[in-house]
This record gives structure tokens, C-alpha cells and sequence, in this order.
């Protein structure tokens, strides 16, 4: 992440922003501080990121330099939403120097006397989606004053560790299991109507192409019987999904074999849950068709590989590339083969109540650079699913997508309806492609 922010800082792909609405009395001055003291509580916000003799170091710089930028939006604006949004992206884009301290900066826009925006904008090498939930909680305890306990440990420690267990018999077990599993790896994903020429000379990246998705929500009576029948194969709703999704990939190409990269959350103590910093890590899940398999074994066979993946996560990709190079595979060959990526995560809280004031999410669009190919990410609240399927431009017209993922949830459905159903049943179900 390091390397590509500095090689191409003006690409907006790390840099994460969110936006919050503030109904009430806003105090700005008191809202600074409240932020000032969420970056004195996490030394990571006040980080900066040295290279020195060709490994990374993280120098922490003294709290107190936090500042709020305070503008009000202009009353002869017809849209002021509209307004604060373009300001948004407009300090999105502008690129954090990362030798310097503070990967954090905010901005207060106010709107009138009873309603404000609050812009936040963090390097993402700092900043994940567990981060935003403590980030809220947090100012709101500093903003009423609250006192919190003192935080035992600081992100540098949990890095600290994790560079000296990386050589221990943990980490080789994992590098061994790794090893094993991606020896030979398939081909990557290339579902039809992919544009030709979009290269894949990184495969996880899709370059300078901007993203953009389509999304399905998954409530009521669909969502029941999507948990359902997830319990009833002792699995969770994203192994279906994915099951699904190979079902269809089979479909398409003919591909049985595949890999998908997919995120996991490395916050694996109560120390670490409380907080702010980058703990997601990246695994490749090796999904496997078989003859005679049914949608049931399918699922099983992704919820295995899902497990078995997450219990080796602390061998970095790097570190499995090279011990790949050293039994004789090419250089860069398994980034190239992985197109395609699944994550998961938890809708915040979508309303905090404080001081008077009720804080709501304020949705900024970022048209970010995509970082793979095709994804599907899922996120979660109570009586709810939300999955999207973000897409790199250069990779797939939006119509082609659109087709993809509408026969994607049909073979979902059919597999919910009936786990028992063959899955080159379901396959020879898919309409056929004309392009």
C-alpha cells in the first residue's frame, strides 16, 4: 500500500473518506477538540512512514496538531449538499505525504446554525472499517467529556509483534500450508464480455480504471430464508455467495478451479479491538468444482477452504509469492492470476445521539480507482444484507456487469431454494450468453 500511494499519490484508491451530519448545537471549537483528542488517544493518526535502508518505519510525531477546518457553505448555493459533497472529493483527492506526520484531517461545513458536516478524510494505511465505528464512538465520549480508559497497547506494538512472530513455527506452518495450496494456481477469472486488451499484468489491480458497482439488498422473507438455509448447512451467508458465485464462474468458462482473494479482520484480542489502525489482512480462497457436486457440497468445500485460510492469514502474500518463486513458479505469477475479491463488513451505528446533537452518515462518492477486476463485498446490520459487486470500467462495461450479476442472484436463489440441486444443473440453467 506504501508503495503505491507514494508512486502514484495523486490516485485516490487509499485514501478513505466519510462524511457525517450534525443536527443541533454544534460547538466547532469543542468538536476540534474532541477529534484533537481521538488523534492524541491513537498514535497511528500522528504516524509517519519512513523508509530508511529499504524497510518501512513508523515515526510518531507529539499530540497537539490537530486542526479543524471550519467553512460555511455559501446560503446562494441551491444545493449546499451537493456543494459539501464536491468539497468532499476535492480533499479526498488531494494526497497525504506520507513521510509526514498526520494521515488524518477533517473538515466542519456548516449549513446552518442547526446543521453541519463534518468531513473526514484518512490515509487508508491507518484507517479500516472497524477504525470508523470506533472513531464515532469515541467522539462522542470526548465531546461530552467523557474520561476512557487508557489504551494498553499502540498500533506500532500489534506491528511490532507481528514482525517478530513472522518467522516463528506459526508462520512457517502457515507459509507451508500456502505453499501447498497455490502450487500450479488456475487461471484467472475472466467472465465473458470482459473488454479485450484490459490486461493482466498485476491482475489484483485494475490500474488507473474507475470503479463502480451494482447492489442488492437482502431483507425480510428473502433474508430469512438466505440464514436459514445457511444454518442448516452450518455455514454463513457469504460461503453461499460464493458457492454462487463459482457456480457461475463455471458456468460462463468452463473454469472449476479458482482464486478469489478475500479480506479478513486481524483483530484477534480485546487490546486490539479498541483500536484505530489498519487490521485487515488478504487471503486467497481456492474454490474447487468437483463432478457430481451438488450446491450443498459446494458450500461446504468454500466454507472449508474459508476456514483453513483464515487460521493461516499470518503469511503475508509476499512471503507466499517468494517461497512459490523458490519451487520453481514465475515471478509475479500468483498476484496476476487473482481478478476477482470478496469482503466482508458491519454497517456503524446510523444514528449516534450526543450533547444534543444527532449524528447521522452523510454519503460522499469517491469515484475511486478499482483495485481488482470484479469484487463482491457484504455488509451487514441487523435485518439486513447489503452486497455490492464493485467493478474496474476498464475491465467490464456496466451493462455486461449488470448481466453478471443478475444471473449470479438467480443461481443464489436457486441454490437457497434447493442446496441438493446439481450444480451443473444450475449451471445449464444460466440463460445463454449472446454477446
Amino acid at each position: 500500500m506504501w508503495e503505491a500511494s507514494v508512486r502514484d499519490p495523486r490516485q485516490p484508491v487509499f485514501q478513505v473518506v466519510f462524511g457525517k451530519e450534525l443536527r443541533g448545537p454544534v460547538e466547532p471549537e469543542r468538536l476540534e477538540r474532541a477529534i484533537a483528542g481521538i488523534v492524541a488517544r491513537h498514535e497511528v493518526l500522528r504516524t509517519a512512514l519512513v523508509p530508511v535502508d529499504g524497510v518501512l518505519h513508523q515515526f510518531v510525531a507529539p499530540s497537539g496538531g490537530f486542526r479543524l477546518g471550519m467553512h460555511t457553505v455559501d446560503p446562494a448555493v441551491a444545493d449546499r449538499d451537493a456543494e459539501v459533497r464536491r468539497l468532499a472529493v476535492e480533499s479526498a483527492r488531494e494526497p497525504f505525504d506520507l513521510s509526514e506526520p498526520g494521515l488524518l484531517r477533517a473538515d466542519l461545513y456548516r449549513i446552518s446554525a442547526e446543521r453541519h458536516i463534518l468531513v473526514v478524510v484518512v490515509h487508508h494505511s491507518v484507517f479500516d472499517g472497524v477504525s470508523r465505528e470506533i472513531f464515532d464512538d469515541e467522539l462522542r465520549a470526548h465531546y461530552e467529556g467523557e474520561p476512557l480508559e487508557p489504551l494498553p497497547i499502540q498500533y506500532c506494538d500489534v506491528v511490532r509483534y507481528q514482525a517478530e512472530a513472522r518467522g516463528g513455527p506459526q508462520a512457517r506452518a502457515s507459509l507451508d500450508f500456502w505453499s501447498r495450496t497455490l502450487a500450479a494456481p488456475p487461471p484467472r477469472i475472466e467472465l465473458p464480455g470482459r473488454r479485450t486488451g484490459s490486461g493482466s499484468k498485476s491482475g489484483s489491480r485494475a490500474g488507473s480504471a474507475i470503479e463502480d458497482f451494482v447492489e442488492r439488498r437482502i431483507e425480510g422473507d428473502a433474508l430469512a430464508e438466505l440464514t436459514a438455509t445457511a444454518g442448516r448447512l452450518r455455514s454463513t451467508p457469504l460461503h453461499l455467495f460464493l458457492a454462487s458465485f463459482a457456480v457461475l464462474v463455471a458456468g460462463r468458462t468452463g473454469q472449476t478451479d479458482m482464486v478469489i482473494a478475500a479480506n479478513t479482520s486481524c483483530r484477534n484480542t480485546a487490546a486490539e479491538s479498541r483500536l484505530i489502525g489498519l487490521f485487515t489482512g488478504l487471503v486467497l480462497l481456492r474454490i474447487g468444482i468437483r463432478p457430481g457436486d451438488c450446491f450443498a457440497d459446494l458450500v461446504h468445500r468454500v466454507r472449508d477452504a474459508t476456514l483453513d485460510a483464515f487460521e493461516h492469514q499470518d503469511a503475508g502474500l509476499d512471503d507466499i509469492e517468494a517461497a512459490l518463486v523458490g519451487a520453481g513458479a514465475e515471478e509475479g505469477s500468483l498476484r496476476s492470476r487473482v481478478s476477482v475479491g470478496v469482503s466482508t463488513y458491519r454497517f456503524g451505528r446510523s444514528e449516534i445521539r450526543f450533547a444534543g446533537i444527532e449524528m447521522t452518515p452523510f454519503d460522499i462518492d469517491l469515484a475511486a480507482p478499482a483495485r481488482l477486476e470484479l469484487a463482491v463485498n457484504v455488509g451487514s446490520r441487523p435485518g439486513r444484507i447489503v452486497v455490492t459487486m464493485p467493478f474496474s470500467t476498464a475491465a467490464y462495461p456496466g451493462s455486461v456487469v449488470r448481466r453478471h450479476w443478475e444471473d449470479w442472484t438467480a443461481l443464489l436463489e436457486a441454490g437457497v431454494r434447493n442446496p441438493q440441486a446439481g450444480v451443473d444443473e444450475l449451471a445449464a440453467a444460466l440463460p445463454v450468453w449472446d454477446s
